[in-house]
Parts: C-alpha cells; sequence; structure tokens
C-alpha cells in the first residue's frame, strides 16, 4: 500500500461521506463529495469510489446541478460492470434507484435528443429484466416523459398509476405529487387535492417534500375556494424552500401565485430574496420554469402602473420591472422553442404561454397573514386616481360648492362617514375662495383636528378645537362656541391624562353658561348636549384611571363610579327633555362602557339594549355598527357565544366601508370563534383583520393582529405557520411602536416556536436579542423564563460553552424573579446534550441534573391564577433524565434507584401521569433483571398490570405482560 493510501483509508472516506449527509445540499457540498470521488478513486478504494459517485449523484439531483448527472452515473455504470465486487446491497439498490433520475437530467436539456431519452428508457427496462428487477422505475420515466412531451400521456399515466408499488418506486409523496400534478392539469382540482392530501397534512414527506406539492397546491386551493388553507400553505410552504437550491421551480411558482392573487408587492420582496437564483447553477427546465413565475410577477407590475419599480436581476444588478420583463421574455420564449423543437411538438411552449398568460386567481387581493411593505403608488396610477376633491370615498362630490358644503355640513351632523371625505373636498376648494365667512372658517378649524384626535395626538387637538371655538364666537355663534370649548376641555384632560378639579371647575363653568344660553334660545339641543356629553366622557376617562391606575382602587373608584353616574343620568334625562333619541343611545352606550369596564356584563349589555332600537329607528347604520360590535364583544364574554356571532355578524353588514372598522369586526369574531372551540374560522379572521389593517394603513394595528395571529396557529400546533407570521412583523417600525410587553411575547413566541421546530440557531438570535431587550427591566419569571429558553436553544444547537454561561445568568435570573420550572427545564436540556455526546459528557450530564434537583428542593410551591409549581412532576422529569444517563453509563444500581425515584413522583400524580408510572416501573423491573433479581422484578410489575387493567391502558397491559413473562421464563 502506497504512502497516499495509508494517509487516507478507504474508511476515512467512508466517515466524510456519513459527515457530508449532515450538510445541506450545495456548491459546498457538492464540491466537497467531487473531492472524495477523485481521492477514493486515484487510492484505489473501489467500495468507497461506488459510495461516493452514488453520494454525488445525489448533490447533483438537490443542488440544483442536474445536467452533471448523466455523465456521472455512466461512470458508475461502467464501475458496476468492471468491478461488481465493488457494489454491495446497499450501492447496488441504490444504482438502479437512480436510473429514473437520469430520465429526467436529460429531459431537463434540450440539447438533448429526445430519440437518447427514448433509447435510454429502452435500455433501462433491459438493465432491470436482466437483473430481475420490478419495473416500477421504468413506467415512472416513461410517465414523465410523457408529461413533458404531451405525448400518449394518459396512457403512460395509467400505465403508472395502475402498477403496484415496488423497492424502486418513488416515494409516496412523490407519488402523490404526481398524480395531483395530473389531475390539475385536467382541470380537476378537487381531484387533485384529494391526490395532494396526505403531503399537504403532512402524513407524507420526502426531502423535496411538502414543500413541492405545496407549490403546486396553492391554484387548486384557490381556485376550490379554501383561501385561508392557499395563504397558510403559501407561507409554510415558501419558507421551507429557503435554503434549498433546487427548489428554483417552486419558488418560481409561489412568485405566480402572488402576483396571480393581487400581492405583487410580496412578490417583489420575495424576488429580492431569491436574487442569488437567477445566477446559481440550474438545468434549463428548471430555469423556464422560474423564470416564468417571475414573468407573470413582472407583467403584474407592470400592468399596474409599476413597470419602472426597481427589481433584482441576473449579474446582481438592479433593473426595471418593465426592463426585465423584457429580458426574461426573450429568455423564457427561447427556451421554451427549444424544447418544443427537441421534442416535435408545442406543449412546452403551449403550457408556458398559458402559464405566463395566466389571468387573477382572485377578485381582491388574498389576505396572507404576513406583512408586506406596500408599493408606493404607481405615476400612471396617481395620474388617473381623482383628487379628494373630486372622488371621496366612491361618493360624487357636487360641483356647485353651495350643495357640497351643505351636504357637508349634513354629514356632519348626522355623524356620516362621509363627513371626512366632504369636509376635505369643502377644504380644498375653499382655497380657492378670497372670501370666507366666519362660520365657515370656524368649520374647517374643527375638521382640520379630527385626524389629530384619530391619531391620539390630544393636546394639538384640544388647541385646534379652542381655535375654533374662538372663530364661533367671533361669526356670533355662542352655542356652538361653548360646545367646542367643553370639547377642548375634555381632549386637554386626555392629553393631560388627569381630570382633576381644573378640568371640573372649567366644565362648571362651560355648563353654566350653556345653561343661561338654553334659556335664552341661543344654543341648540345638540349643541347644549355636546357639552353634557363632554362632561360624561370626562366622568368616564376619572372612572377609569380610578379602577385601573391608582392604587386607593376601593375608595378612588366609588367617589369615581358616583361622579360618572350623576354625569351620564344628567346627559340621558336631558336628552329625553330635548327629545333627542339619538342623544338618549349615546347616552346609553356611555354607560354601557363604564359597566363593562368595571366588571358589570349584564347591565351592561342591557344599556345596549335601550340603545340599538334608538339608533335602528333613527336609521343612522354608521352609529349603530360600533354599539353592535359592543354588543358582540359583551355577548362573547358572558359565553353567549352564538348571540355573540350574529350580534358582530351584524355589526359587519351594518359597517360602511371601511378597512380598519372592518378589521376590528374580524378580531372580534376570531376571539368569538376561537372561545368556540373553532381555531380554523379564527385564524382566517385574523388573517383578514390584518390585511384589512394593511389597507387601512393602520400598521400598528396590523403588527398586533399579526402577533395574535401567530399565537393562534401556535395554540393550534401550526408552528411552521406560526413562524411565518411573526417572523414576517420582527423589526418592522410597527413592531418598535408596540408596548414593551408585546414587544417581548411576540419575541418569545417566535423564539419558543423556533426552537421547538428544530431551527435552535434561529431560536438563539431570537432569544439572545430579547435577553437583552429585558436585561433593564425588573427582575420576573418572565424574564428568567427568557433567559432558560435560550440556554436550550444554545444547547440544541451545540454551542455548550455559551449555553454553559446562559445557564449561570439564567441561575442568577432564577433567584430574583423565581421560575424553577423553567430553569430545570434548561438544565435537562443541558443534561440532554451532553448525554448525545456519549461517554465523554455523562459527568457534565449528571452535574446539570444535580443543579436541576437543587433548584427543585429550594423551589417553595406555588398555586395561584397563571403560575402553579409543584415538585413532584420536575423530580419526575429529572430522575427519569438522570436513569437514561445512568444506564448509557452502565451504572445499572445507580440507574435502578432513579427509576424508584420517578416512580414515586408519578404515582402522586395518579391515573393522569399512570403511562408515564407505568413506564418508569417497566425501565425498573428491567433493570433489576439485568441485575439478577429477576422474582423482584416480576413482583414490581404485578400491581402495576393489575393497575393498568383497571384504568384501561391497554398498551401498558401488553408491554409489561410480556416482561412479566420473559422475566418469570
Amino acid at each position: 500500500m502506497s504512502g497516499e493510501q495509508n494517509a487516507m483509508p478507504e474508511q476515512q472516506i467512508f466517515d466524510a461521506l456519513q459527515q457530508m449527509r449532515e450538510e445541506p445540499y450545495g456548491t459546498a457540498r457538492t464540491a466537497r463529495t467531487e473531492e472524495l470521488v477523485d481521492a477514493a478513486e486515484r487510492l484505489g478504494h473501489d467500495e468507497a469510489y461506488a459510495y461516493a459517485m452514488l453520494e454525488l449523484l445525489g448533490a447533483y439531483e438537490y443542488g440544483g446541478e442536474i445536467p452533471k448527472a448523466p455523465v456521472l452515473f455512466s461512470r458508475i455504470l461502467k464501475l458496476r460492470e468492471e468491478k461488481p465486487e465493488a457494489f454491495d446491497e446497499w450501492a447496488t439498490h441504490r444504482m438502479f434507484w437512480c436510473f429514473k433520475w437520469i430520465t429526467t437530467s436529460l429531459l431537463a436539456l434540450p440539447e438533448m435528443p429526445l430519440a437518447t431519452i427514448e433509447g435510454w428508457i429502452a435500455h433501462m427496462r433491459t438493465y432491470y429484466s436482466a437483473a430481475d428487477k420490478p419495473l416500477s422505475a421504468v413506467y415512472t420515466s416513461r410517465m414523465h416523459l410523457a408529461t413533458h412531451t404531451g405525448v400518449d400521456l394518459d396512457f403512460a399515466y395509467e400505465l403508472w398509476a395502475s402498477r403496484p408499488r415496488d423497492e424502486f418506486s418513488d416515494c409516496e409523496a412523490c407519488e402523490a405529487r404526481n398524480r395531483g400534478i395530473y389531475w390539475a392539469q385536467r382541470g380537476d382540482d378537487e381531484r387533485a387535492l384529494r391526490a395532494w392530501q396526505p403531503v399537504l397534512d403532512g402524513k407524507l414527506g420526502c426531502a423535496e417534500e411538502p414543500a413541492a406539492t405545496v407549490s403546486h397546491a396553492l391554484f387548486s386551493l384557490v381556485r376550490t375556494g379554501r383561501l385561508e388553507e392557499a395563504a397558510a400553505a403559501h407561507r409554510t410552504g415558501y419558507r421551507q424552500t429557503r435554503g434549498k437550491v433546487s427548489m428554483n421551480s417552486e419558488v418560481g411558482r409561489h412568485l405566480e401565485f402572488l402576483a396571480r392573487t393581487g400581492n405583487a408587492a410580496r412578490g417583489l420582496e420575495l424576488l429580492a430574496e431569491n436574487r442569488g437564483r437567477f445566477d446559481a447553477p440550474m438545468s434549463p427546465a428548471d430555469r423556464l420554469s422560474f423564470l416564468q413565475g417571475i414573468r407573470v410577477l413582472l407583467a403584474e407590475l407592470a400592468a399596474d402602473g409599476h413597470a419602472d419599480v426597481p427589481v433584482p436581476g441576473p449579474g446582481g444588478g438592479t433593473h426595471t420591472a418593465g426592463s426585465l420583463l423584457a429580458e426574461l421574455i426573450a429568455e423564457s420564449d427561447e427556451l421554451a422553442r427549444r424544447f418544443d423543437e427537441r421534442n416535435g411538438t408545442t406543449h412546452v411552449g403551449d403550457t408556458h404561454r398559458a402559464r405566463c398568460a395566466g389571468t387573477a386567481l382572485t377578485s381582491e387581493p388574498l389576505p396572507l397573514g404576513v406583512r408586506v411593505t406596500p408599493l408606493t403608488a404607481a405615476p400612471a396610477a396617481a395620474a388617473t386616481t381623482a383628487s379628494p376633491a373630486t372622488a371621496p370615498a366612491g361618493h360624487e362630490v357636487p360641483e356647485d360648492f353651495g350643495e357640497l358644503l351643505a351636504e357637508a355640513r349634513e354629514a356632519a351632523k348626522t355623524g356620516k362617514p362621509t363627513s371626512g371625505d366632504l369636509w376635505d373636498a369643502v377644504a380644498e376648494r375653499a382655497q380657492k375662495e378670497a372670501d370666507l365667512d366666519g362660520v365657515l372658517r370656524a368649520e374647517l378649524a374643527e375638521h382640520a383636528a379630527a385626524p389629530l384626535i384619530r391619531e391620539s395626538a390630544w393636546a394639538e387637538a384640544a388647541a385646534q378645537v379652542r381655535a375654533a371655538a374662538d372663530l364661533y364666537e367671533e361669526a356670533g355663534e355662542p352655542g356652538r362656541a361653548v360646545a367646542r370649548r367643553a370639547r377642548a376641555a375634555w381632549l386637554a384632560s386626555r392629553a393631560a391624562q388627569d381630570g382633576g378639579e381644573a378640568l371640573w371647575t372649567e366644565l362648571d363653568g362651560l355648563l353654566a353658561t350653556a345653561e343661561e344660553y338654553q334659556a335664552s334660545e341661543s344654543i341648540s339641543a345638540t349643541e347644549y348636549l355636546t357639552v353634557r356629553r363632554n362632561r360624561a366622557a370626562a366622568a368616564l376617562d376619572d372612572l377609569h384611571a380610578a379602577v385601573l391606575g391608582r392604587e386607593d382602587r376601593s375608595a378612588g373608584g366609588s367617589a369615581a363610579l358616583a361622579v360618572f353616574e350623576r354625569e351620564v343620568e344628567a346627559y340621558r334625562a336631558d336628552a329625553i327633555r330635548l327629545g333627542v333619541p339619538v342623544s338618549v343611545a349615546t347616552a346609553a352606550v356611555t354607560a354601557a362602557e363604564a359597566m363593562a369596564g368595571t366588571g358589570r356584563l349584564e347591565p351592561a349589555l342591557g344599556q345596549l339594549e335601550i340603545a340599538i332600537p334608538l339608533l335602528e329607528a333613527a336609521n343612522r347604520p354608521w352609529a349603530l355598527a360600533p354599539v353592535l360590535l359592543q354588543q358582540g364583544r359583551l355577548l362573547t364574554a358572558l359565553g353567549r357565544l352564538d348571540e355573540g356571532l350574529a350580534a358582530l355578524h351584524r355589526a359587519l353588514a351594518e359597517w360602511p366601508p371601511e378597512a380598519a372598522a372592518e378589521a376590528v369586526i374580524l378580531q372580534s369574531l376570531a376571539h368569538n370563534r376561537m372561545r368556540a372551540g373553532d381555531r380554523a374560522a379564527g385564524i382566517a379572521h385574523l388573517t383578514t383583520a390584518a390585511a384589512r389593517y394593511d389597507r387601512a394603513g393602520d400598521e400598528l394595528g396590523a403588527v398586533r393582529t399579526r402577533a395574535e395571529l401567530g399565537q393562534a396557529l401556535l395554540a393550534a400546533d401550526r408552528r411552521v405557520d406560526a413562524v411565518a407570521v411573526l417572523e414576517s412583523v420582527l423589526d418592522e417600525p410597527a413592531e418598535e411602536r408596540m408596548e414593551r410587553e408585546e414587544r417581548w411575547q411576540l419575541r418569545l413566541d417566535l423564539g419558543m416556536a423556533l426552537k421547538e421546530e428544530g431551527e435552535p440557531q434561529a431560536a438563539a438570535e431570537v432569544l439572545a436579542r430579547l435577553a437583552e431587550y429585558m436585561a433593564d427591566s425588573s427582575p420576573s419569571p418572565a424574564r428568567t423564563l427568557v433567559v432558560c429558553e435560550l440556554a436550550g436553544a444554545l444547547f440544541q444547537a451545540g454551542m455548550p460553552d455559551e449555553a454553559s454561561k446562559a445557564v449561570d445568568r439564567a441561575v442568577a435570573a432564577n433567584a430574583e424573579g423565581p421560575n424553577p420550572a423553567a430553569l430545570e427545564v434548561a438544565l435537562r436540556e443541558g443534561a440532554t446534550a451532553a448525554l448525545n455526546r456519549g461517554a465523554e459528557g455523562f459527568a457534565q450530564a449528571l452535574a446539570y441534573l444535580d443543579r436541576a434537583d437543587e433548584v427543585n428542593e429550594a423551589a417553595e410551591e406555588v398555586d395561584e391564577p397563571g403560575h402553579r409549581y409543584r415538585r413532584w412532576p420536575e423530580t419526575g422529569y429529572n430522575a427519569e433524565l438522570r436513569g437514561r444517563v445512568l444506564r448509557a453509563a452502565g451504572r445499572h444500581e445507580e440507574a435502578l434507584a432513579a427509576a424508584e425515584a420517578a416512580i414515586a413522583a408519578w404515582r402522586v400524580g395518579g391515573d393522569q401521569t399512570f403511562g408515564k408510572y407505568a413506564e418508569s416501573a417497566r425501565i425498573a423491573a428491567t433493570l433489576e433483571g439485568r441485575l439478577g433479581r429477576r422474582k423482584q422484578a416480576v413482583a414490581r410489575l404485578a400491581p402495576v398490570i393489575s393497575r393498568a387493567r383497571e384504568v384501561g391502558h391497554r398498551q401498558a397491559v401488553e408491554i409489561l405482560t410480556k416482561l412479566a413473562e420473559d422475566l418469570s421464563g
């Protein structure tokens, strides 16, 4: 043996190939495998050479370098013919398995003659027959050929689909995908989805699945009306393509789906994320499919007036949507032409043209649940969009200024939703008027406060309303002036977040003035009631502050409640006296808000039942809808879910078209449905609500809704889906505007979901940043939980040194903000990580478990709402893991003691933990048997088997009875 061979023995090549299987597919893995192939061939290690070439074939298949596969496979066949002894059972099976890959590889190359491909399939059949192998792979290859050329496809499909599965059949997930594609191409979406369902449900999967199937199913899901499923499939399916270099076609289909469901803005974001794919190695067939999806997206952008928007393109350069579209049209058309020329049919070209000409799948944008940066208005679109002065909210504005002003005043008087748009139109036209009367100037000043109020800019709004009051006074409208001063006083108190004596002194003076004006008939009923209404609103704010924000809640709340009840009753009585039923309804709604805020839900509901018929009689649906929303929420809170659902649906129907308002109702519908146990409906409502907030430009509402959607998806055990939603809002400006605790919860949800989904490194990154954010907060169990979760993620990510430091931080945090359960979980994760290192980690694992036991013994048991800690379950978990470590170390006597400690702990849980009790008993009996104490082991099992029969635990009965028989024998 040469010195070179001694330097790299065959086993070293096998070990390197084994390690390679842990790496992601891509150029780095392919290059390293090519080096191993060369080394094995050069050193004459024939068996390692066969293994290495087969591994390299897989690297080409899943690494996007399919064109290299045929030449490599020829080398494999040649080695097989010359040195069959180099192929053991695995390599022989793998060689036959990979035969069908070559058909796909050859089909993907338009320069490869069709006769060559047909000859290859015939050679494949001969090779299989000579080796007495089943022929499913041959029929699979013929079906792929027919699918590509369009020739005799139905016949080829039937031959393939009707054959029984054998050892060379594609995996069940891939076969399901191919069956579904066949039916979808024939327009039978329902049958396609039935074929795909086991993959979509996660029951079948492989290296390519479910991501490949999802990319096809998106379109069928939309066409069959399963819209929320389509949105969820996009979220999870796209995320599964990330980092997979062979998923170019799948990414293209996601981009096409986005373009055809009104989500071109997200498509543009994902195109930027995948810009590296333009220059990555891929077969011509994959490139055609990838470019088709991008072409549909760019055509949609151009059609929407965004032809000049910058987009990423080949070579790392930036193009415009229009210029790149022209390039892709030329390239993709040429690719399709070359395939048709090779095939002698127009099938590829026809399919290409049909896909690129695809029309919209939805009449309006499909809510996706994830955050998307909206495209800026296109110049072409902006030029054709009417100004607010000509078309506010779809309302036709009178040409005559006098008519416009009259309509705006009537809308303001009744509170119509069109009021704001009409006054915008009035303000725009008034700029052209040289001489405005005083009342109109006052009205315009008052209108200018409206957006400030919507944005909760209380101080600025108060100043603007005071300015309007001064203008009313100057214009000889004292009644309107005093009403606006009352409103300004209330707004100012909101700005100061404190009513106080000064506010009420001002309000008392304004009420006295209003009463004088009423006696002299200098104020209308509406303006007088406005003064009363603002007093009630100020009293309600004081009540909320007293109940929610002060330490002396009992005394403060009682006094504030008395003031509020006095004010709201005075408002109601005056509204009745003056014959203004809408104000009577408003007083009832205000009373209901106070009652609900102090936990009196049934009386609050009664107040709303007074208000609703009054608003119905007044024919004011815009005022009725918010009351119905409040009614629906109260009924939901009271557990009267069907009644609450009906009220919320009616609110949705009554509310005039306004995206933000609709989002609020949809959120309440989600809460109602999730409380009713219908998580799917709740998730669908939250998904749509987030899109409505986006449409309304309410970024904070959108991010809060997506945080809630993420939690709902986690509760439904849809973690990948939840991760996609939560990741989409991370570090966005709106997220930074959330309350601190909201941001913490969002990031904790994301970090824990990533950890549970097997992405510990990503989880650690999220949790590390969260721990930094919380570092300056007061010690708390929540802060301790975050550091513990971080330690666990670091252990799982194979970063023991960093994890050990995090454990020390967690111990210190637990001392100040106790969360012993979280700390013990982190210590057990450390023990598990050490155990997985083998013998060298046993001592470290036991040390971590010693610390976990110390934490458990020192912790106080707690049983409070939202926080419970019991020692016995933690004792059981710690003992179980200790037993695993000791058994692995061969220390059976100590392992038996650990099993007995676990038995004692699980016995405390009774029937609830019987399964764990029985398993610990099984382990203990097995250990006793190994230690030669068979009689004691059987005696131990007898009462456990008896109890298992009593509780109906059949599996435990079977397992323990069989063990007892073996021990007795």
